[in-house]
């Protein structure tokens, strides 16, 4: 870190990560009173992990009202995985930049708006490059996709703060080479396979909305509203689904000689949580109470998640011509 002047400062750093993950699990089958080593259901998976990144921003006091911040991260990855048991194996090497820009506007003592956009990477995970099938029952299996990819976001944020009570935020999202969960069918087996894959892009557009106000010097009320867009498409611009949706929460907090209480009511509408799966409507209710204790050096609290059983998951994965419910 850097100080140019009084209103400029400079950044730049470098970090290197190695990791070397071994995932094994090995079993045998007795035949005869006889203990065989079962290698279609053992799993030995060895996966080794090399990032190296390098990052420089700028930050500036452009005036008394505006500041400002860009900054540029370049990072090379550099991955290894093989599955002894079958063995199939992989490597890949990519190096991308992430550029990331930020700008704030104080418009008055109450009023201020900032404006940032910016490249990310979704990673998958260690067991989505798994290859190694890992049988659930007679027709159900699941495996890893070792030509998985990282998938790219791109974004764009206006915010507003008013008095550090009212927070709005407007932004715009794009996700391409999502990943996604696939669902196969065998119709001579009657078997379902689940594995994952880069086939989709998504487009997102989201309005928040929070707000905190002290009603009294004992009751201080936090609220909070989102409304959401999502947009999948597969590499051709063909839609695979979209959904908007909206949830709300409202959180009270009472405080009085030592005692608290906390009550949460939070709602949603539903959406597509990914280009196969679609959440229905859910509500649910949390609370809690706490008192100080040992001249407030200790605590004891009581809390109660959903005390009225209403909160329900309702979810529906449509993929190939199968339908899941839960």
């Amino acid at each position: 870190t850097h100080p140019v002047n009084e209103k400029m400062k400079f950044d730049a750093g470098v970090k290197s990560s190695y990791l070397d993950n071994i995932n094994g699990s090995f079993y045998d089958v007795k035949q005869n009173d006889v203990w065989t080593y079962d290698s279609t259901r053992s799993n030995n998976y060895l996966y080794k992990e090399n990032i190296n990144a390098a990052y420089v921003s700028v930050g500036k006091e452009l005036s008394e009202k505006w500041q400002a911040q860009v900054g540029m991260r370049v990072e090379n990855t550099n991955i290894n995985g093989r599955q002894q048991m079958n063995g199939q194996s992989f490597t890949r090497s990519l190096t991308s930049c992430f550029p990331t820009a930020f700008v704030s506007y104080k418009a008055s003592d109450k009023h201020s708006f900032e404006l940032n956009a910016g490249r990310r990477i979704n990673r998958p995970s260690y067991r989505d490059l798994n290859p190694f099938v890992f049988y659930l029952s007679q027709y159900s299996s699941s495996a890893g996709n070792t030509d998985l990819l990282p998938a790219f976001r791109y974004s764009l944020e206006l915010r507003h703060n008013y008095d550090n009570k009212l927070m709005t935020s407007l932004s715009a999202m794009r996700v391409l080479g999502l990943i996604n969960d696939v669902t196969l069918y065998d119709a001579v087996t009657k078997a379902v396979h689940y594995t994952i894959a880069n086939n989709a892009n998504k487009y997102v557009a989201t309005f928040s909305m929070s707000y905190t106000q002290e009603i009294l010097p004992w009751w201080t009320l936090m609220s909070s509203y989102d409304w959401y867009y999502n947009d999948y498409q597969d590499y051709d611009g063909n839609v695979l689904g979209t959904s908007h949706g909206h949830s709300f929460a409202i959180n009270n907090q009472f405080n009085f000689k030592g005692w608290s209480i906390d009550t949460l009511y939070a709602f949603n509408s539903g959406d597509l949580q990914s280009a196969i799966e679609r959440n229905g409507p859910s509500h649910w209710m949390n609370a809690s109470i706490s008192k100080k204790i040992w001249k407030d050096t200790a605590t004891i609290k009581l809390s109660a998640n959903d005390p009225f059983d209403v909160y329900r998951y309702n979810a529906v994965q449509q993929s190939n011509g199968i339908e899941i419910a839960s």
